[in-house]
């Protein structure tokens, strides 16, 4: 059961307690999953498109619930919010034409609250975009790769990324990395491995939506860009990158060589494969993330050009793409 003397601070149009409007998906799970006790919640979305409709966060323990417009209740409504009060089927024929809440019911009971709505804008129905909290969330990134180099520009913060940059210049332009995680040693038990030698390793950036590997060399070898799509086995460890590539056939160009429109997390397998004329005999490589049994099945990885790779769920959108130094 909730806990009963929990109060929770509510301002209208902005927030109810830790969940604020205009907080990614991701920070939304953050303060459900570090909420003790745990509560169960479910997830819905449109596995087939999901970038088509909502995607709503049901946790009926916590208080919340699917919104149903077709109940009948009176909305009393703010700027920013509204109030919820259930019309008993009794007295819903004396209330249906009415505006106005009323008081109290001819046997003489009095309207009680059961619902809370917090919005952005002044209609509920049709809320304004908010905007996001946290400046690098849905920051533009406009990704440039050439034959052999790629290069990263960050719209908001001014800064850039580009392959074959050191840990230094990656940490001045971008900042710090949440974690940095380095890969194992060879497994092959027949493979010789210098003791001198430094195993690639990844710089972690979760509110960037990236990872950042370097070689033995210390140089960038590898971005990962990742999309944060429901359906994929990483969902919510990461935040979505809000990139846009354009890839070049010439080095150093500007738009005039750009082979296809901009690629955004949004755009399918399928329109990739026309703007870029790819046959559908390319074989994929398959990809089970390495994550052990899960319900979302294996990933597939194209590379359609020679320094990106494309991992593409079933329902054919992107799940991240590998920016590689070739």
């Amino acid at each position: 059961m909730p806990n009963k003397d929990r109060v929770w601070t509510i301002e209208l149009g902005k927030r109810i307690g830790p969940f604020c409007i205009g907080s990614s998906i991701i920070e939304a799970l953050h303060v459900l999953e570090n909420r003790v006790p745990i509560h169960p919640l479910e997830i819905t979305y449109d596995g087939m498109d999901p970038y088509k409709n909502d995607t709503v966060i049901d946790s009926p323990e916590e208080g919340f619930q699917p919104y149903d417009s077709g109940s009948q209740c009176y909305h009393l409504s703010y700027e920013g919010g509204s109030v919820k009060f259930p019309i008993p089927i009794e007295h819903q024929d004396f209330y249906k034409d009415q505006n106005d809440l009323p008081l109290a019911f001819p046997n003489g009971s009095t309207p009680i609250a059961c619902g809370l709505t917090v919005f952005s804008g002044s209609n509920q129905y049709a809320p304004c975009v908010p905007k996001p909290i946290k400046c690098d969330y849905g920051e533009i990134v406009n990704v440039h790769i050439y034959p052999s180099a790629a290069t990263l520009l960050f719209c908001d913060k001014k800064a850039s990324l580009e392959l074959g940059w050191t840990p230094q210049q990656v940490i001045s332009s971008i900042g710090q990395p949440i974690s940095v995680f380095r890969k194992a040693e060879d497994p092959n038990p027949g493979s010789v491995v210098m003791r001198e030698r430094v195993n690639e390793y990844f710089h972690n950036y979760p509110h960037l939506g990236c990872d950042v590997m370097y070689n033995s060399l210390h140089k960038v070898s590898k971005i990962i860009l990742r999309t944060n799509v429901l359906g994929h086995p990483e969902f919510g460890t990461y935040h979505k990158s809000n990139f846009r590539i354009y890839i070049h056939t010439v080095p150093g160009t500007a738009t005039a060589d750009v082979l296809c429109e901009s690629i955004t997390p949004e755009t399918t397998w399928e329109q990739i494969q026309k703007s870029l004329s790819i046959s559908s005999k390319l074989r994929p490589v398959i990809h089970d993330s390495g994550l052990g049994l899960h319900p979302f099945g294996s990933s597939y990885c194209y590379a359609p050009v020679p320094d990106c790779i494309f991992e593409v769920l079933k329902n054919g959108y992107l799940a991240s793409v590998t920016i590689v130094q070739t």
